[in-house]
């Protein structure tokens, strides 16, 4: 008999290792909710080869991942996911993510079923700007209260939950993590020396966006900021696809040789990228009446940390409040502010040595946040619900 269901939006590369775990350790179906396989967008596309990659990877052989029609395709996804509930044989479920309506519902059909519910969440502020969500707040706070076990990200995100209503509740830390590098940093650094000199970047200093170019990255107020300190001996490059593509192209060309579009970076290539850069920015919103209210985690940091670059980035990011407000407040700025941000260039600008000590501390402090402290906490607390009669 199967022990658990585990809903999920869907599998990255990121979490392989965790799920995983998971399946060797427990019979274990597990359902992703957001897949989407008639996406047209280039960002979607790669994300289904990755789901598909991650898949293989991990070894899982029973899952549900939904081929959603053209039409009404929330509403089919909402229909399977309730309907695989009703029918489970599982004793546990895992849901995701308390402000859903989908995590709402299957929580109450699994309450109703005597199910032993986890929730998995990487909540760490409420996105109380749209009316839908402050009508839901409520219901929220009701849902936390009601919740006994809770895996969350970090100690920022579970002081935000305890302050919400689970001040009963069994919470442990799951340490969100990025893909993790495993090679040879000094043979990195070599390669990123190399590929320096292919872009013409000889002995420059080096700031680097890498990402998805929408509104909520902030790309518009990092150009901004860049134009009040960017000079002979500097040089931004951006990488990434999306919505804000044309813009971005468009800056390129008018700013001048110093800012450079480098197009979407494949995955061989990312970390290449990392090793050629001085700092890395990560200048994420928050939008008022947007479906992406803010930054969840930020996995840019991890990433960039690894390998001992500083990475700028703003209070609208999970990752920046949990890793750096509070270890490397140099690198910690308020988002939206053209002037916060320009003078955080400035500084690194200024000290190759402030350069380098800033991205060895990220080094230090990004260690603890890996694969088998937060496979760890999984199986803790899964074992642990496993075993209450």
């Amino acid at each position: 008999m199967k022990e658990v269901l585990f809903y999920h939006p869907m599998i990255r590369n990121y979490r392989v290792e965790l799920f995983a775990e998971i399946n060797n350790k427990f019979k274990t179906h597990f359902f992703f909710t957001d897949y989407d396989s008639h996406s047209l967008l280039k960002d979607f596309q790669h994300i289904n080869n990755e789901v598909a990659e991650s898949i293989h990877a991990s070894k899982i052989n029973d899952f549900t991942l939904l081929k959603k029609p053209k039409f009404f395709p929330n509403i089919y996804m909402f229909w399977k996911a309730l309907k695989r509930l009703c029918f489970a044989k599982e004793k546990i479920v895992v849901l995701t993510n308390f402000i859903s309506i989908l995590s709402l519902t299957l929580f109450l059909v699994s309450s109703f079923l005597r199910k032993k519910i986890i929730f998995y969440d990487l909540n760490w502020i409420y996105p109380d700007q749209m009316i839908k969500t402050k009508i839901y707040f409520p219901v929220f706070k009701w849902l936390i209260k009601k919740q006994k076990y809770i895996i969350t990200a970090g100690n920022y995100h579970k002081n935000f939950l305890r302050k919400n209503g689970a001040i009963k509740s069994e919470i442990v830390v799951a340490p969100t993590i990025s893909e993790e590098f495993r090679g040879s940093l000094s043979e990195l650094n070599k390669n990123g020396l190399i590929l320096r000199d292919e872009l013409g970047l000889k002995n420059k200093i080096i700031f680097l966006y890498i990402g998805r170019l929408v509104e909520y990255k902030g790309i518009n107020i990092m150009i901004e900021a860049y134009k009040k300190v960017r000079n002979i001996d500097t040089t931004l490059i951006i990488g990434g696809s999306g919505e804000m593509e044309n813009y971005v192209k468009y800056q390129s060309k008018h700013i001048g040789n110093d800012v450079k579009y480098v197009g979407p970076i494949p995955s061989t290539k990312r970390w290449l990228y990392y090793a050629l850069s001085d700092v890395v920015i990560l200048p994420s919103l928050f939008q008022k009446n947007k479906s992406v209210y803010c930054e969840g985690w930020g996995l840019v940091i991890n990433e960039a940390f690894q390998v001992a670059k500083p990475v700028i980035c703003t209070d609208a990011c999970g990752a920046a409040r949990e890793i750096v407000k509070d270890e490397i407040k140099d690198l910690y700025i308020r988002s939206g502010s053209v002037i916060s941000l320009s003078n955080a260039i400035n500084l690194l600008l200024s000290s190759n040595f402030k350069r380098k000590s800033l991205g060895e501390k990220g080094q230090q402090i990004i260690k603890k946040f890996n694969s088998r402290n937060q496979r760890k906490a999984f199986v803790e607390m899964l074992d642990k619900v496993i075993k209450i009669k």
